[in-house]
């Protein structure tokens, strides 16, 4: 099993995180790479909404919840897990060759900062300038050399 590559993105609120993101998975989904996200908040919420039955679940006492559609299965795991722990998850699919982090807060996982602003963080690789390129280019670098 290949492990993904793992990339996040920081910046203040309204940098352009979300934006870029959705950008890169648009670029690298054209050149088949099969792409993973995660979404790093400061705030506490729950996606589940109080009253449905995944909420009822998880309000009996469920750790984990499976929600299965007939067009997604979606995952709610009833606690907090390090960037590491959700990246082990994912890598049980076999199927990610990147995961793109908004927020970016585990300091061992490579990052871009969006701005100049934003204080620089541990294993920061550099701040954005605008060029999506630059991007898609390390992120193709990193996955042939784990294949």
């Amino acid at each position: 099993m290949n492990e993904s590559v793992i990339v996040g993105f920081y910046g203040f609120s309204n940098a352009g995180k979300t934006t870029l993101i959705t950008n890169l998975i648009t670029q690298l989904t054209e050149k088949n790479f099969k792409v993973a996200s995660v979404k790093q908040t400061n705030h506490s919420y729950s996606i589940d909404s109080p009253g449905k039955d995944t909420w009822k679940h998880a309000k009996a006492g469920a750790d984990l919840v499976c929600f299965q559609t007939e067009i997604e299965t979606s995952f709610i795991v009833k606690q907090q897990m390090s960037i590491e722990k959700i990246k082990q998850i994912m890598n049980c699919f076999n199927c990610f060759d990147i995961i793109l982090v908004e927020g970016a807060k585990d300091k061992d996982i490579q990052k871009i900062r969006l701005d100049e602003e934003t204080p620089l963080r541990e294993n920061t690789l550099f701040t954005f300038d605008g060029d999506v390129n630059k991007i898609i280019s390390i992120i193709e670098k990193q996955r042939n050399r784990r294949e």
